[in-house]
């Protein structure tokens, strides 16, 4: 029986491309897809047959996730949403590449990824030059000084490409600050970061031990259903939160646990903010959390 309101003949495309990337290049199933992401099959498995369109707020955790998959570098090289929109080539993108969130453009989330990619069409070509050229939007400068904390703080081997991300960001915001408060704003968190890391193992001891009553705080009966009150475990599951934060959807789904918005997680792991006392002890419940989860994908 056909659809009362089918979708355009391009919107389909983009679901038929979601599922060939799935099946031909990362080889996962839709269910796998759709857990590494947090949506359900359901939405997967209706994108994929054309029977809704693709939402840029479910294409962008999509395409993270999907890149994670199939490149071991996927900060470095992801998925061109190019590709996912038009069948454009490169297959993945050359230099990082990061799509702002839906409320930094200021569009409605359930837009479609096929309208906004396509509306930044010539910008996403122009970043995949040899050096990238042109100037970032305002509202794209937030999202690529985020993604130079994070490649800033990662192994030597992608200094370069860390480089490539602030100069295009710091260029941008130059250009834009004598008329664009954001951009003030942007630059400002810049010069703070330039003299601070991320969040690392050693900050969340920090946050960890900032209470005025730290011993009572470690014989609290819900901290010790958390956390085994030996150091060295404790020790154990910091180490474990930078891989952790690095995989794909982990920061969205690390906001969903804390119940606080994607904002402040950001605002955490980027330096500008060290989390509290409190807020230390859910990151760390989070860790074990997803360290369970682990376990039981590899026993299943």
């Amino acid at each position: 029986m056909p659809r009362k309101n089918p979708i355009s003949e391009a919107e389909a495309a983009v679901g038929r491309r979601l599922a060939h990337i799935r099946a031909t290049q990362a080889l996962i199933s839709r269910e796998s897809l759709a857990q590494l992401c947090g949506r359900t099959t359901g939405i997967v498995t209706r994108i994929e047959l054309g029977r809704m369109p693709l939402r840029y707020f479910d294409g962008k955790v999509l395409l993270e996730a999907l890149s994670g998959v199939i490149c071991r570098t996927p900060d470095i090289h992801p998925i061109n949403p190019l590709y996912l929109a038009e069948g454009a080539e490169p297959f993945l993108f050359p230099w990082p590449l990061v799509l702002p969130s839906a409320s930094s453009l200021g569009i409605d989330p359930s837009a479609s990824f096929l309208s906004v990619v396509t509306l930044f069409r010539d910008l996403i070509i122009s970043l995949t030059q040899l050096h990238p050229v042109g100037l970032l939007p305002e509202s794209w400068l937030e999202s690529y000084r985020h993604k130079w904390v994070r490649l800033r703080s990662d192994s030597a081997t992608i200094a370069e490409y860390a480089a490539i991300v602030e100069t295009l960001f710091r260029t941008s915001a130059q250009e834009l600050e004598r008329l664009s408060s954001t951009a003030r704003t942007q630059l400002q968190h810049y010069q703070q970061e330039l003299t601070t890391g991320p969040i690392t193992p050693a900050r969340l001891r920090a946050g960890f031990a900032s209470g005025k009553d730290t011993s009572a705080l470690l014989t609290n009966a819900e901290t010790v259903a958390i956390l085994p009150p030996v150091k060295s475990q404790l020790d154990n599951l910091l180490d474990s939160f930078d891989d952790l934060i690095k995989r794909p959807g982990s920061k969205t789904d690390l906001a969903n646990f804390l119940a606080v918005p994607l904002a402040s997680v950001s605002r955490w792991l980027s330096g500008k903010r060290e989390p509290g006392r409190t807020v230390t002890l859910k990151m760390l419940r989070w860790v074990e959390k997803q360290q369970r989860q682990q376990k039981q994908s590899a026993g299943s």
